[in-house]
């Protein structure tokens, strides 16, 4: 921080309440900016992964300090007390989400039903929009999520604004989505080098 600079951070699952309120009073105290926060709360499949109290502390403490929030299908339901099944119930949880204090609500849709997967709504006090990309056929998804949050704060650090970098990081996460890694026997992460590897071009089944 005080050498080289910091031009993008973003937080991912941190383990109890001591942890958030630590990041929390560094973000403060360093204004690290720009912020994103994936509040690792409950994974993809709906396992809740936090205590109450690390769920509070993100609430209260680390959501109000973010420029861009990411919750999934589940954490958006824990934070509005909604049940998210349709695009019209994401919506209304981006804007309610909001009112926490953070700058921008992205509500992803991996964890929806049906057609809704990979859609995303974004909500930032004004712009209210659905992102669509397109559904890549893999098994291979694992990390996807952190991977959108953390290609945000990449794209926000190039100097792109909120919106725009959203919008970038989700083409991103398509593409590592249509050339993960096939390793081992079971789930295998998306490709976050793919451009860089040979064989690109012939997909992962």
């Amino acid at each position: 921080v005080q050498d080289i600079g910091v031009q993008g951070i973003k937080t991912g699952m941190l383990l109890n309440a001591e942890i958030v309120l630590e990041v929390a009073r560094q973000v403060e105290r360093w204004a690290l900016r720009p912020l994103v926060v994936d509040p690792v709360m409950v994974s993809r499949t709906g396992a809740k992964l936090l205590a109450d109290e690390a769920i509070q502390a993100i609430r209260e403490r680390l959501i109000p300090l973010a420029q861009v929030l990411t919750p999934n299908r589940y954490e958006a339901q824990i934070l509005t007390g909604l049940q998210l099944q349709s695009l019209a119930d994401m919506q209304t949880a981006a804007q309610q989400i909001r009112t926490l204090g953070c700058g921008a609500v992205l509500v992803k849709g991996g964890g929806m039903p049906g057609e809704l997967q990979g859609v995303d709504v974004w909500f930032d006090g004004e712009r209210l929009e659905v992102l669509k990309t397109e559904r890549i056929p893999t098994r291979h998804t694992h990390g996807t999520g952190c991977t959108l949050s953390a290609a945000i704060a990449a794209q926000m650090a190039w100097g792109k604004d909120p919106f725009a970098a959203t919008v970038a990081a989700k083409a991103y996460v398509t593409e590592a989505l249509r050339h993960p890694l096939a390793i081992g026997s079971g789930q295998g992460p998306v490709g976050h080098f793919y451009p860089l590897l040979s064989g690109i071009g012939k997909p992962v089944p």
